[in-house]
């Protein structure tokens, strides 16, 4: 049986994305929801690894952009990252196995 990585990010990753995006609607801090919304719509749509490792690259960019998150908030998207980390080793290790 073939890994799915899509339907992987879509099981694992997607559903605390959407936590997240509903914490920071609670907090109002609409430019990380929207943000972070828009990370969500990327893995809901991915088609393949590529589309996948362009939402990832996004999702690491989250430490760079200065927001100023809760502890509750911080803590999901340090889990979220992880998740994603994850499943871009596992697609490199994958991509090295083809190449």
């Amino acid at each position: 049986m073939e890994f799915d990585p899509t339907g992987h990010a879509r099981l694992q990753i997607l559903p605390l994305l959407q936590t997240l995006v509903a914490l920071l609607e609670e907090e109002a801090q609409p430019t990380p929801r929207d943000f972070f919304a828009g990370i969500a719509r990327a893995i809901e749509g991915a088609r393949d690894a590529t589309d996948l490792a362009e939402a990832f690259m996004q999702l690491s960019m989250s430490a760079f952009l200065g927001f100023q998150l809760s502890a509750p908030v911080s803590l999901l998207v340090d889990r979220i990252l992880m998740h994603s980390q994850q499943l871009a080793e596992v697609l490199s290790l994958e991509a090295d196995e083809i190449h």
